[in-house]
């Protein structure tokens, strides 16, 4: 029975370093993600008169979903590995779409100033 016990506390500390570590670099990418929305946001007024509008609302879009997956991953309290992998899988579904927001959006705002 010791055993069984030292094997489950092992796989439980395993699972709590993989987590921690796991949060620390998703909060790193939610940092740098805010960091280039600040950027585009900046960059605003380069768009163009009739685009500007359309332009600050995708940016803002872009901060509330950033802002949306730093509060789901400060609620994250996962006590199974099972949940922890679900969890995981579903922020790392919603951080890859936002990436790709925000690489779309930096694709079209240049087109359009180079235009």
């Amino acid at each position: 029975m010791r055993d069984a016990e030292c094997e489950l506390k092992a796989a439980q500390i395993e699972l709590q370093k993989e987590i921690d570590n796991y949060l620390a670099e998703a909060r790193i990418m939610i940092d740098e993600n805010n960091k280039t929305i600040e950027k585009l946001k900046s960059q605003s007024t380069k768009a163009g008169d009739k685009t500007a509008d359309a332009y600050k609302s995708a940016v803002d879009k872009l901060m509330k979903k950033n802002a949306d997956l730093q509060v789901k991953l400060d609620e994250s309290v996962e006590d199974s590995e099972e949940g922890w992998a679900d969890f995981k899988t579903e922020f790392n579904r919603d951080m890859n779409t936002l990436g790709t927001s925000i690489a779309d959006l930096i694709r079209d705002n240049e087109k359009k100033v180079k235009k």
